[in-house]
């Protein structure tokens, strides 16, 4: 494994560490490269046929010639668009990061950030040292399974060659919070690039539990029982986190079933 990706610096000096995630190549490949490609276009010069003017009319001045963005700008600016206001609005409890093929990082989406993931300064853009080769990585579980799971992926395309590849991971923060990590390779505007997606899955099993409390009538009992099962936790893990018993467990969870059949 090179230094390169050893060195990729994911975490934040700042952080206190106290659904199946959506993939997310498609949505950059459709959004960000045909937004930039018909940029390109309206900017594009191209000579255009001068009809002859009436006879004592004055020729006008040449116009100013528009500067025509590079096919990086544009990427790049579109890229910084997605990221800091698309994501986060369109995918609340999911924090994107968008890697190049050495292992530095070249976008993060705000909500990454809040988790500690890219740098706060830059403000996610790869208009900044964060695309460099950056300083040893904070030493926290997050930073530490994207670092696998990213270099991982680098080794399965040189093993694998020409296989979608998707690797998954899930970190435990200490306040039981669970994040969910999925990273894969995705073609931008000829560049291959790894994003890895990150999913607050216990934020978003509070939403769907409190959604679901109001639309089945749940007590507050079986919301919390719910959002533990939406999860993934097995009625032993319930019953721990509630500190109650695994029948006690098992009866809230017939009547919520009894509750959302009815």
């Amino acid at each position: 494994m090179g230094s390169d990706v050893d060195r990729c610096d994911f975490g934040s000096d700042k952080t206190e560490l106290a659904s199946p995630v959506m993939p997310i190549s498609g949505l950059l490949s459709v959004i960000v490269c045909p937004l930039a490609e018909r940029i390109r276009r309206v900017f594009d010069t191209k000579p255009q046929t001068r009809q002859p003017l009436p006879q004592g009319m004055p020729s006008p001045s040449p116009p100013t010639a528009l500067p025509v963005p590079s096919a990086q700008t544009l990427t790049t600016d579109y890229l910084a668009m997605v990221f800091e206001t698309f994501l986060d609005t369109v995918f609340p409890f999911q924090g994107f990061l968008l890697i190049d093929s050495q292992g530095h990082l070249i976008q993060s989406s705000p909500y990454a950030r809040q988790l500690g993931l890219g740098r706060e300064s830059d403000g996610g853009s790869g208009r900044s040292p964060a695309a460099a080769p950056a300083a040893p990585a904070a030493v926290t579980p997050l930073a530490t399974a994207v670092n696998h799971l990213v270099q991982c992926l680098i080794e399965s395309r040189q093993l694998f060659p020409g296989e979608h590849i998707q690797l998954r991971d899930e970190v435990i923060f200490p306040d039981q919070m669970r994040v969910s990590l999925e990273a894969e390779w995705v073609d931008l505007h000829c560049h291959s690039c790894i994003v890895v997606t990150l999913e607050n899955r216990t934020a978003g099993a509070q939403q769907q539990a409190a959604i679901d409390g109001r639309r089945y009538h749940l007590t507050e009992r079986e919301t919390e029982v719910w959002q533990y099962a939406l999860l993934g936790l097995s009625y032993s893990e319930i019953a721990q986190a509630l500190f109650i018993s695994i029948n006690t467990v098992k009866q809230h969870m017939k009547r919520i079933y009894q509750k959302q059949e009815g």
